[in-house]
């Protein structure tokens, strides 16, 4: 059962109003020495990337995620078991990034949120298939499930039944400026930018951290950004109080995701500031891989 909820993080005056959802654990009902998976959703979502119109369907040029929510249990129903889940695609112009795993690995129920991105090659009304593969083992019993979920590439509901194709990767942008000479990569590592840098009740706060690889694909990379308010830190994706990352494939280029997007809220009366650090580390994050960026902010009523 998906219970919605909204974490509020207050500390020393700021208020951070984050959704997300928490999965329920299920009852275990599995037979002795039968271990146990399902996948009880897939749905799509467009809004990871810089470039996206909101309609949840995917178009040339954006980051798309896709969410898998399921549950498993091990032989005996006392856990989940030894569980993967992972999402592939067999489309040329769609590419996986990486993935979060927004449940707690012990729980029954699981949620993955796995992203790709789709290229410039990809062309209107193409078909791409994203499989979905769910195993779990316990000793020598295991279970697995599948799904399948076709889309069509670049496609906008008219609201009339049918579909229309965008003329560019996002709806209402303008054309591109031709140029003959390319815009460079910036150097390797994670640049932040921050839509301004005092925030009052009602304003828009935008956190948005740009990948940047000038090179060849850098597998399993972990992205950091780290938020820092007067030395007690909360890290991303789960704004939690332990260290967080998420795993991504850096593929060449610059890669936009939007970190925080929400309304400042109410936090009383008062000055205060913060900062937002990010960095990319190598796959056992023992490393820093290229530069790393902070960017400061403040708020007051």
């Amino acid at each position: 059962m998906k219970t919605t909820v909204l974490t509020v993080i207050y500390t020393l005056g700021i208020l951070l109003i984050i959704p997300f959802t928490a999965l329920a654990d299920p009852t275990p009902t599995c037979a002795p020495c039968l271990a146990e998976i399902n996948i009880s959703s897939v749905s799509v979502s467009d809004d990871y990337g810089d470039c996206f119109d909101g309609d949840d369907l995917i178009d040339i040029g954006e980051i798309v995620g896709f969410t898998v929510t399921g549950s498993s249990m091990d032989s005996c129903c006392w856990g989940p078991g030894n569980r993967s889940v992972s999402a592939s695609t067999s489309y040329a112009h769609m590419h996986y990034l990486g993935f979060d795993e927004v449940s707690a690995a012990g729980d029954f129920s699981f949620k993955f949120i796995f992203f790709f991105e789709v290229d410039s090659g990809a062309e209107c009304l193409d078909t791409a298939s994203i499989n979905i593969d769910a195993y779990v083992t316990d000793s020598y019993v295991t279970d697995e499930a599948h799904r399948t979920i076709d889309h069509l590439i670049e496609v906008d509901d008219d609201g009339e039944g049918g579909y229309i194709c965008d003329t560019y990767p996002c709806e209402g942008s303008s054309p591109p400026t031709p140029s003959t000479t390319p815009t460079p990569i910036p150097a390797l590592g994670v640049d932040l930018e921050i839509n301004q840098t005092n925030f009052k009740t009602g304003d828009p706060f935008v956190l948005k951290a740009s990948l940047n690889n000038p090179g060849e694909m850098l597998p399993d990379q972990n992205l950091v950004v780290l938020l820092d308010v007067y030395s007690q830190y909360f890290w991303y994706p789960g704004w939690n109080s332990t260290f967080d990352c998420l795993l991504w494939n850096l593929l060449p280029g610059t890669h936009t995701l939007i970190i925080l997007n929400f309304t400042w809220p109410e936090t009383g009366s008062g000055i205060f500031s913060a900062r937002f650090s990010g960095v990319l580390l190598n796959s056992d994050t023992t490393e820093i891989v290229g530069e790393m960026d902070t960017v400061a902010f403040g708020w007051s009523n």
